[in-house]
């Protein structure tokens, strides 16, 4: 009854009414977009299991991505779907103009029969995130293929949160075997950074010359150091990179080392939205005693490097007036700053980012270090000199501090590389026309003919 207290008066402050109809109130589990959801925990719905299960062998094109998909939805729960996926994905990938081609052989009838065995014998159940229980996310990576799971150790048991698994393209492929192991970290963390929302993550691995590779400044492979460079803002939350034996490694060995055929591939789509509880980029300090310097002098001097770590932007907002002012009225309970939060002595600002109907919480920037972020995300090679808009919509959707858009517009009007190098796009002149007067002066007598009138033209050039 308290839980429903809250939310009730946070939705009557708001002005929000609800329809009972659609109110389930004192439930032990709800059905939500073909899950069951309960006090601790996720599993697929029964209903759509069951359908899933009685849908027949695809005979089209057409049919062969509903069942996928359909399947597809459930894949955070299953340990090896990349894997036994790979055959059905080899026909999906076609293109239109070669759908003629369509075939639905003994090896996709196999894979699909397996994924629906899967539904029906794994324990699928995720838990949900422990809000002070560090993540573990093991990566392994094969030849073909990635795996990883998301894991929290609490109450003396292991939880899983996510699984994840995809092949890899033909490019990817060709990678050297540390770049192979690097990819899956990065691309995992960046594939979940909904869930670690900015939080610490101790990562496990096989390959061992990766063992604390997010401290170090410099790699024999030129493909990770520019990774270093463009996914600064997840090294923070790696706070432990630790090397785990193969053997001991089967959480995330199971997603990624069954034989997958090399022409098979299939690209699980990587959102480019960036997340919105953390700061980030260009260059973060995992801590306070080290840097992750860029590596091209050239296109980056030392000056380019930032600090914009959590634990510095706390340190900062002990010293904004203002941010003390806020938190002091947190602490008193008043509705002034009713969309603001302290978490981890940080201060957050909550907002409703566009086309979202969720608050998402971003941090409070303090004055002190305002400059820094918008030399990062400006000045920084990586970030192009981008106009205000464009600037100001990839800030708006990570930190905030109070007029933003009109700092970066004083900013960016006073840079002097884009005052310098940047062509004004005006249209094109118009080509010069011509304004022609005519006049006549009558009735008079000229000339030895006695011509009685006198014609006058003028031509005037305008420019515009």
């Amino acid at each position: 009854m308290k839980h429903l207290q809250e939310v009730f008066g946070v939705l009557s402050e708001h002005q929000f009414m609800l329809n009972l109809d659609k109110c389930s109130l004192a439930k032990q589990a709800i059905d939500f977009l073909s899950h069951t959801i309960t006090e601790d925990s996720i599993i697929p719905s029964r209903e759509r299991i069951q359908a899933i299960i009685a849908i027949p062998q695809p005979e089209t094109l057409a049919q062969a991505n509903k069942f996928i998909g359909k399947i597809g939805w459930y894949r955070k729960f299953m340990l090896k779907f990349a894997k036994i996926a790979a055959p059905i994905h080899k026909v999906t990938n076609k293109i239109k103009r070669k759908k003629h081609e369509f075939y639905w052989h003994d090896a996709q009838v196999q894979a699909a029969n397996k994924l629906k065995q899967l539904l029906t014998e794994e324990p699928l159940l995720l838990r949900y995130p422990h809000p002070t229980a560090p993540f573990i996310l093991a990566t392994d990576v094969s030849e073909y293929a990635i795996g990883a799971g998301l894991k929290q150790i609490f109450d003396g048991k292991t939880h899983y949160n996510y699984f994840l698994s995809r092949l890899l393209t033909t490019t990817e492929r060709n990678y050297k075997t540390i770049e192979r192991e690097a990819l899956a970290i990065f691309w995992c963390m960046k594939k979940l950074e909904q869930y670690l929302g900015g939080r610490d993550v101790i990562i496990h691995t096989d390959h061992k010359p990766l063992a604390q590779f997010h401290k170090k400044n410099k790699f024999n492979s030129k493909r990770i150091d520019e990774w270093l460079v463009k996914r600064q803002d997840m090294l923070p939350q790696m706070v432990d990179v630790t090397y785990k034996k193969g053997s001991t490694h089967g959480d995330a060995d199971g997603m990624s080392r069954p034989e997958i055929h090399p022409h098979q591939h299939y690209l699980n789509t990587i959102t480019r939205s960036m997340t919105t509880t953390a700061v980030h980029k260009p260059v973060i300090n995992h801590d306070s005693q080290s840097t992750v310097p860029l590596n091209n002098t050239d296109m980056a001097p030392a000056s380019m490097t930032f600090d914009l770590s959590l634990t510095r932007i706390r340190d900062e907002q002990q010293h904004d007036s203002h941010i003390l002012k806020i938190k002091e009225q947190l602490k008193t309970a008043t509705r002034s700053y009713s969309n603001f939060i302290i978490e981890n002595d940080l201060l957050y600002k909550l907002v409703t980012q566009p086309q979202a109907t969720m608050l998402t919480k971003l941090i409070y920037i303090p004055s002190s270090m305002r400059e820094e972020v918008l030399q990062s995300y400006h000045d920084h090679p990586t970030a192009a000199h981008f106009g205000v808009n464009r600037t100001w919509r990839k800030l708006r959707t990570k930190c905030y501090w109070p007029m933003m858009k009109e700092t970066i517009q004083n900013y960016i009007r006073s840079c002097e590389k884009c005052a310098k190098f940047n062509l004004r796009r005006t249209k094109s002149q118009p080509i010069d026309y011509i304004k022609i007067t005519t006049d006549r002066l009558s009735p008079r007598s000229f000339g030895a003919r006695g011509h009685g009138f006198l014609g006058t033209h003028t031509t005037i050039f305008h420019t515009r």
